[in-house]
């Protein structure tokens, strides 16, 4: 009953949460971890502590990178210049160094213990899913920082973490409040409307030449033809080099044997087992039972079958296939390497849970035949010819296309095909214009205006394309007598709006002096609509209709009658009859406390947004 109203808090909570929380992490991200120690001059002081040039150069360029990971190809070159995101950028490391100093004068901290946890818990440290001293050592070395440094820098985002839980979880919701937006979030509106249509004046109005001239000199912007670009192109792909490349028998044998000298030979462990969970009462009694009966000469599988937890192997008598050293965790691949074949493990504890392993197979495999590897040879054969021919033939691209005014003698020598488009906008067009980073690099003004050849333009590791734009189109107004029957549907539009809003004050006022609302719409010919016990979650009527109504203040002697503007250009004339209020006998316990929980986090949010303000506004900026 609660959900939408929940929702909706939770989406004006959440907004407000991320907004705060992740000042350490949103403009830095994980990746602010791993940046150089800065020693330049500092373009700010914040309280007398400085932001170094090199901090927001940094910065700069992981802004980039996420804005990047976010938009990728949509996202316009412009919008990553230096000088649009360096203001921006520095004005959330003033924010962001007067937020540690808050929290350093609150006495939060990070205790060493929580920050070696947390180091040894980051999967950039891991190697097999555990901490790995020496990679962490090597990545601090390879982004320049001491294991110190980087401590210090972790500490900081812990502490403005802890003071924004520690702000933003102070506040609570009391009874009355709760109760009372429960009670709004379920509040329900009785009302008449009538449904005024824009085309129903269409017919009764016509648009003259001097009204249609007049609408297209005062709205000519909504009537430019797009800029637009015509190429042409030659795109090299590495896999298109060798679609004639055959490898003869004596090549394929010599590349045989060289593979099998190199081969090294994998054995195989089948294994089964019987999982257990040690946090059962009964798991003592359980794993007694399963020794004893295997000491009877009980079958494994039975076993298996009958006290396993492991529901996806216990009907096939425990069997989990196949590994050669790599398909189950580490504990459980020790112990199978431990046993012969028959034989069965003592219980081994991985997170999972209790084990107990029998290894029922070893299978060596032999190396394959040379039809085995037929085919990965030919491929890997033809991939190293189509390597080496795409970087002779892309030295000879760029070259040959150097600064050139005509592509197609280009094309003749390397004995490539020369693409032509159609005119294209900077949305993209068809085939190589569909690439963002063609459509990037066709629309630099220096490339349209010179008519020359552009660089090489990189398309992956195995395609490269030179363009040159042959035609240009700028932007312009289109003649009249081109756009003039949608300029003349305008003009009907816009005094067809006219006459429907003349309408419908001249409907109201007759209602406002005391006609009746359902004979008035009788008489002209208006059906009238009743809608009855509407809540503000209500998807059946028009979005725009239920929140104008329960815009409407509540009626006292009479209903409340008003008109509501939809975006469609219709008008609904509304009679609000009634506000019910929401009946809390309806929500569970569980509910309320649940908006109650969420009123204390909004509230406590909005308490962290003013105190960050208050901080940043109050420190002394340089």
């Amino acid at each position: 009953m609660l959900q939408s109203f929940r929702d909706n808090l939770k989406g004006t909570v959440a907004i407000i949460l991320v907004g705060l929380i992740c000042i350490p992490f949103a403009l830095f991200g994980i990746e602010s971890l791993f940046t150089q120690n800065p020693t330049t001059q500092p373009v700010a002081e914040v309280n007398g502590e400085p932001i170094t040039r090199i901090e927001l150069d940094q910065a700069v360029q992981i802004q980039k990178r996420q804005l990047i990971a976010q938009l990728g190809d949509n996202l316009p070159p412009e919008f990553l210049s230096d000088e649009r995101l360096r203001q921006p950028v520095l004005e959330s490391l003033i924010q962001r160094k007067a937020l540690i100093q808050a929290a350093d004068k609150s006495g939060l901290a990070a205790s060493e213990q929580q920050l070696n946890s947390i180091i040894v818990d980051s999967p950039d440290f891991k190697i097999d899913g555990e901490f790995d001293n020496n990679r962490f050592i090597q990545a601090l070395r390879t982004t320049g920082y001491t294991v110190s440094g980087y401590k210090s820098l972790l500490s900081e985002e812990v502490t403005l973490n802890q003071f924004s839980v520690a702000v933003g979880q102070t506040n609570f919701a009391l009874k009355q409040e709760v109760d009372f937006l429960t009670a709004l979030g379920l509040q329900t509106r009785d009302f008449d409307y009538v449904l005024l249509k824009r085309d129903d004046f269409l017919a009764s109005v016509e648009a003259s030449d001097e009204e249609i001239q007049a609408y297209y000199d005062e709205n000519q912007l909504n009537y430019l033809s797009p800029e637009t670009i015509t190429i042409e192109a030659i795109e090299l792909n590495a896999q298109d080099l060798v679609a004639d490349f055959e490898v003869d028998e004596e090549t394929l044998l010599a590349e045989y044997d060289i593979e099998i000298a190199t081969y090294q030979a994998t054995t195989q462990r089948r294994a089964s087992h019987i999982l257990l969970d040690p946090s059962l009462d009964t798991y003592n009694d359980t794993l007694d039972t399963i020794q004893s009966r295997l000491d009877a000469g009980e079958e494994f599988s039975v076993l298996a079958k009958e006290f396993s937890q492991d529901f996806g192997s216990k009907e096939n008598g425990g069997d989990v296939g196949y590994t050669s050293g790599e398909s189950f965790v580490s504990e459980f691949e020790d112990a199978l390497l431990e046993l012969e074949v028959g034989q069965v493990s003592s219980p081994v504890l991985t997170d999972f849970g209790i084990h107990i392993i029998k290894l029922t197979a070893i299978e060596d495999k032999p190396a394959p035949t040379f039809e085995e590897m037929r085919f990965e040879l030919v491929q890997r054969l033809k991939q190293t010819e189509a390597e080496a021919r795409f970087i002779d033939k892309s030295e000879a691209l760029a070259d040959l296309s150097f600064n050139v005014s005509d592509l197609s003698t280009v094309a003749e020598d390397l004995e490539l095909t020369l693409w032509t488009s159609e005119p294209f906008t900077s949305a993209g067009g068809v085939g190589l214009a569909g690439n963002a980073e063609i459509v990037n690099a066709a629309f630099n003004e220096e490339l349209i205006g010179s008519g020359r050849s552009s660089d090489i333009i990189s398309l992956g590791d195995d395609s490269s394309v030179v363009i040159r734009v042959t035609s240009h189109t700028p932007e312009a107004v289109m003649p009249l007598d081109d756009v003039k029957d949608s300029v003349a549907e305008s003009v009907k539009q816009a005094k067809s709006s006219e006459l429907l809003a003349q309408q419908s004050e001249e409907v109201l006022a007759k209602i406002k002096s005391g006609e009746d609302f359902s004979e008035l719409a009788t008489a002209m010919e208006y059906k009238l609509e009743e809608a009855r016990d509407i809540q503000r979650q209500n998807v059946e009527l028009s979005r725009e209709l239920v929140e104008g109504v329960f815009g409407l203040a509540k009626p006292a002697d009479a209903p409340i009658v008003d008109k509501v503007e939809l975006t469609s250009g219709d008008i609904a004339l509304v009679s609000l009859s009634s506000v019910k209020a929401g009946d809390l006998t309806s929500v569970s316990e569980q509910e309320l406390a649940a908006v109650n929980a969420q009123l204390g986090q909004a509230f406590g949010n909005s308490d962290l947004t003013n105190i960050r303000q208050a901080i940043v506004a109050a420190a002394n900026v340089e």
